[in-house]
């Protein structure tokens, strides 16, 4: 017996599909559903969000045996990553059968080439990384290859110093879609995929992804050019420092986290150099004015691995 969560509402299908041997005849009830939630949520701050923030991020179907949950989840994002995930019914335990490419080609060598020229092209992505919810600009000028060494993609590993383990990147073409996945290369996950319209010469999905789903925001020309317009215009903080120059100078200068709720950002920035002071401020998501503003002196430096900065045109 099947039950599968409606991708859009969230809610749990009690329709049984009549598939699978050794399924059990329950369907999948609420109970189920708050007890997948409920448990996720056992395995670390990471997994807080539970079922919920899962489904956000995935399309999920959930297979029930008597020993356990099976719920197989495929990313919605173009890139359309697998799992398959497996809840022990009585104890909880989990586990996963780690990250499944879709069963599609790769790209041909002249496909690769031109999905090349594509990032070059686009020069940069900004966004907010996973862990902190801190923007990065991710530099696409020198292609595919530099793109799997920058260290915000690399994996990081020490023998005598630190040294950075370049992405392993994998492609395929889904639907005319040309995709790259870039990849960690010794134990997988933390996937970075970028998806490419070929014959349109452009970007049109990005995504991290992951088990626990990462926090995860592409910052395009519209968000920009919002948080631009209301720094400009709101953005004079008197005797702790002025930040009417804009969002592009903003980032240069400051290490930026930025986070959301339903009707605000919350924004934090803290001096790269270590000198000079901090902002916290509150931002309406509509009108873009400025509230809730605190500031204060940085006190240390702190040591930042992003690569130098490269020139960056404003927001469109």
């Amino acid at each position: 017996m099947f039950g599968t969560i409606d991708s859009e509402a969230g809610q749990v299908n009690l329709k049984p599909t009549g598939r699978g041997r050794g399924l059990s005849m329950d369907p999948i009830s609420a109970e189920d559903k708050d007890f997948l939630h409920e448990n996720f949520k056992r395995f670390g701050t990471a997994w807080d969000g539970g079922l919920t923030d899962l489904q956000k991020q995935y399309f999920i179907r959930i297979e029930k045996t008597e020993e356990a949950f099976e719920l197989n989840l495929r990313h919605r994002s173009r890139a359309a990553v697998s799992y398959v995930v497996t809840v022990d019914r009585e104890t909880g335990g989990m586990s996963n059968t780690g990250e499944q490419l879709p069963e599609a080609r790769a790209l041909n060598a002249e496909e690769l080439d031109k999905a090349d020229e594509v990032l070059r092209a686009s020069k940069s992505l900004w966004l907010l990384e996973p862990d902190n919810q801190k923007v990065i600009r991710l530099n696409l000028r020198d292609g595919i290859e530099a793109l799997a060494q920058d260290p915000r993609l690399a994996s990081h590993f020490y023998n005598g110093r630190e040294q950075l383990l370049p992405c392993k990147v994998e492609s395929r073409m889904l639907d005319g879609i040309a995709v790259l996945y870039f990849v960690n290369p010794e134990w997988g996950g933390e996937l970075f995929c970028v998806a490419i319209e070929l014959n349109d010469e452009r970007i049109v999905d990005v995504a991290y992804v992951d088990l626990p789903p990462p926090k995860f925001k592409l910052l395009g020309p519209k968000e920009r050019t919002f948080f631009d317009k209301s720094l400009r215009k709101h953005g004079d903080f008197g005797v702790y420092g002025n930040l009417k120059s804009g969002f592009p100078k903003l980032v240069r200068d400051f290490d930026v986290c930025i986070d959301e709720d339903e009707k605000d950002y919350h924004l934090e920035a803290s001096p790269k150099d270590g000198h000079g002071h901090f902002f916290s401020m509150t931002i309406d998501k509509v009108s873009g004015e400025i509230r809730n503003v605190m500031a204060g002196h940085e006190d240390s430096l702190d040591y930042d691995d992003e690569p130098a900065d490269f020139d960056e045109e404003p927001p469109e």
